[in-house]
């Protein structure tokens, strides 16, 4: 069942008005009552608490995309506990494999994949896709905010490795006791790749 206060965290959400008094430059905050919150940021959550942390999608603690969804597609997931609210705001994709990394493989692949990498934003029960990844080429395009590419004589030398970046415009809500989840669904046999995970960037309020 949909949390009653989800609309109103997401108006809370964007809820900056410009102050007329200096020319219309000094933008403050209000909630939906009206109330200035100076002590609020543009999602609506106080300044002073606020902790950023990192984790991965798992299936039975694996955070290891490298499986078999051939035949019964593997779901992965990571969201927040109940009574816990989370914004995620970076998507991270690992990938690793030798070979010949061409735009129209999936790591080493040839030919890329039939059914996809599927990233699903699940909000209220009902999956949105973010994206559905075939080849090497939607990887670039939807990963490429920042990236890192291994090189030789580097931190990371082996030159197949690749780690990509989405940060999203605005940052999404996940609800804890609506059971949202950020979802990664392997539905294609990805045991040759060498390494390959999938991971989130979050905040919330403590």
């Amino acid at each position: 069942m949909a949390t009653p206060n989800r609309d109103r965290l997401q108006k809370e959400n964007d809820a900056f008005i410009e102050n007329p008094t200096d020319g219309g430059t000094d933008k403050r905050v209000q909630d939906l009552d009206g109330n200035d919150r100076l002590d609020l940021i543009s999602n609506g959550i106080p300044l002073s608490s606020l902790v950023y942390f990192d984790l991965a999608a798992i299936n039975g603690g694996s955070e290891n995309l490298a499986v078999d969804g051939s035949v019964t597609p593997v779901v992965f997931t990571v969201g927040p506990p109940a009574s816990e609210i989370w914004y995620a705001y970076i998507y991270e994709l690992v990938i690793q494999d030798g070979g010949n990394n061409t735009s129209d493989r999936y790591g080493g692949i040839a030919g890329g994949l039939t059914n996809g990498l599927v990233i699903d934003q699940t909000i209220d029960a009902t999956d949105h896709e973010f994206v559905n990844i075939k080849n090497n080429s939607t990887i670039a395009i939807n990963f490429s905010d920042s990236h890192l590419r291994g090189q030789g004589n580097s931190f990371i030398s082996s030159s197949s490795y690749y780690l990509g970046l989405a940060r999203l415009e605005k940052p999404v809500t996940l609800v804890g006791d609506n059971n949202d989840v950020i979802k990664v669904t392997v539905a294609d046999d990805l045991t040759g790749i060498d390494i390959h995970e999938f991971g989130v960037k979050f905040f919330k309020e403590v």
